[in-house]
């Protein structure tokens, strides 16, 4: 299992490293692209990348502000506080971004291959692994479903989609769960998990 495990980060390690390489880019300075691909057009606060790698906040205002002066990305300050620093993607930043997804369609093209009960469980299982991380304060809390306030586990016991959202008012089934939403609210769990800390 230990093999296998340090085999996948060796590959996504690689994917990432020749991704970053092209556009001359840091492996932290592409996460983040990425990242403000996955949640654009909405702006996100920079202690969202501090929490969720798990880096200093130096090193990700340095990463911000390389690639601001790339013109990769635009800084601003909340409207609420004026001390909260949002990032958001530029245009050329969004382009650059979108060109780099090869690199996830790699990893994302292997698992779509596997039969449906398998992604099913490599869902679970990564919901697990990520909750246990999140619980021993190796990462902060992710915008996971089963950390969401409104997530519902098991409203409809017995039914093919049994969890149920009430943000987006849908039924989900195991496999429909979302390890990032942008719907997402802090709940319970959520605060049981960092009062564990």
């Amino acid at each position: 299992m230990t093999v296998g495990l340090l085999r996948m980060q060796i590959v996504t390690a690689a994917i990432k490293s020749e991704a970053a390489q092209e556009m001359r880019l840091s492996s932290l300075q592409l996460q983040i692209l990425m990242d403000l691909l996955a949640r654009h057009p909405v702006p996100q606060s920079t202690s969202l990348f501090v929490d969720r790698y798990a880096v200093a906040r130096p090193t990700v205002s340095d990463s911000i502000a390389t690639l601001a002066e790339r013109r990769l990305v635009s800084k601003r300050s909340d409207k609420k506080d004026k001390r909260v620093v949002n990032v958001l993607l530029t245009a050329k930043g969004f382009r650059r971004a979108t060109e780099m997804t090869d690199w996830a369609n790699q990893l994302l093209e292997s698992v779509t291959a596997l039969p449906r009960a398998y992604q099913e469980a490599l869902l679970s299982a990564l919901i697990r692994i990520i909750g246990d991380f999140t619980a021993r304060a190796i990462i902060g809390v992710d915008r996971m479903c089963v950390t969401c306030k409104h997530f519902d586990r098991n409203r409809r016991l017995g039914m093919p989609k049994a969890h149920y959202c009430k943000a987006l008012k849908i039924a989900l089934g195991d496999a429909d769960l979302r390890l990032d939403c942008n719907t997402y609210e802090m709940g319970k769990k959520a605060l049981k998990l960092l009062s564990m800390r």
